[in-house]
Formats: structure tokens, C-alpha cells, sequence
């Protein structure tokens, strides 16, 4: 007959062997995934500090780019307004000097290929940079042209107005750099 004392004991020595093996590998189960917990929990702690340091560089970027339109965009509307006076004014000086018995001397001859020539080359420099526009039979001042005082009258004052205008945007650069340059410094 089978006698069941004799292997109860090894059976529960072999139980809690078992056991005791099963919850040492339990625990080491443990300690790895407590490893693996603190390793993934580092590298989020790195990844959220990344992904704050750049939205905040894409914040400041924006920010940046948002003011450097506000600076373009009133420049653009301060240029518009200088060329509509310029205009005015231009329709002004043609109405007055209509009348002006002066009007239409010319100019002495070196004044006026001077004069010419500059503006010619100018033109030329400017339309380079369009090539589309580009006429290179029309760079060059003609030599039957003569430039009357009224003529000169009028040339003066859409030069200015262009030098008035590139002063508008040069500004409007300057402002832009030294707010950027204000910012990187806080």
C-alpha cells in the first residue's frame, strides 16, 4: 500500500522550496522593472526638459517673427503714405511752376549729363537686380536730352522722397535688431 506520510514532508519541503524560489524570482522580477521605472522616468524628466527649451526657443521665435512683421508692416504703411504726399506734391510743383517764366531754361550742360548720368546708373543698378526689367539700350543718358530747371524740380523731390522711404526701412531694420539684440540679452 502506498504510504502517504512518507511524502507529505518532501512534498512540502518541495513546496516551499518552490515557493521560496518562485518569490526570489519574483523579487528579482521586481528590482528590474524598478530599474526599468527609474531609467524611463530619467530619460522623461531629460525628454520633458528638451521639449520645454524648445517650445520656449519656438516661442521667442514667433514672438520674434511676429514683431518683425508688426515692424515691417508699419514701415510699409508709413512708405505709402510718404510716396502719396510725394505725389501731392509733385502734382503741387507742376501746377506752380507752370506759370514760372523760368521754367523752361536749362540747366548748364555738365550739370545736367551730371545729373542724368547718376540717375541713368542708378536706374541701371536697380532694374539689375530685376532682370526681367532690364533694357540695356536705356541705361545710358541720351545725348539730345536737356534738363530744364523745371525738370530738375521735379527729379529732386521723388529722389528725396526714395531717400525718405529708405531711411522708413532702414529704421524699421535698426528697431527690429535692437529689440532682438535686447532680448537675447534677458
Amino acid at each position: 500500500m502506498f504510504n502517504m506520510k512518507k511524502w507529505v514532508i518532501p512534498f512540502a519541503l518541495f513546496l516551499v522550496a518552490g515557493a521560496i524560489f518562485a518569490g526570489w524570482q519574483g523579487l528579482k522580477k521586481i528590482d528590474r522593472l524598478n530599474e526599468q521605472v527609474g531609467i524611463l522616468t530619467a530619460e522623461n524628466q531629460q525628454l520633458s526638459l528638451d521639449v520645454d527649451k524648445k517650445s520656449a526657443l519656438i516661442t521667442d521665435q514667433s514672438l520674434s517673427f511676429h514683431r518683425a512683421n508688426q515692424i515691417a508692416g508699419d514701415a510699409y504703411r508709413r512708405g505709402i503714405i510718404q510716396r502719396a504726399a510725394a505725389e501731392e506734391r509733385k502734382i503741387e510743383y507742376k501746377t506752380i511752376l507752370k506759370n514760372e517764366p523760368t521754367c523752361d531754361l536749362p540747366v548748364p550742360k555738365y550739370i545736367a549729363d551730371r545729373v542724368l548720368d547718376n540717375a541713368y546708373r542708378i536706374r541701371a543698378n536697380a532694374m539689375r537686380s530685376h532682370s526681367e526689367n532690364t533694357n540695356p539700350a536705356s541705361t545710358t543718358a541720351s545725348t539730345g536730352r536737356v534738363l530744364t530747371y523745371c525738370d530738375l524740380a521735379l527729379i529732386a523731390d521723388p529722389l528725396l522722397a526714395a531717400l525718405e522711404t529708405a531711411n522708413i526701412q532702414l529704421s524699421a531694420i535698426e528697431q527690429f535688431d535692437e529689440e532682438r539684440n535686447r532680448e537675447k540679452a534677458h
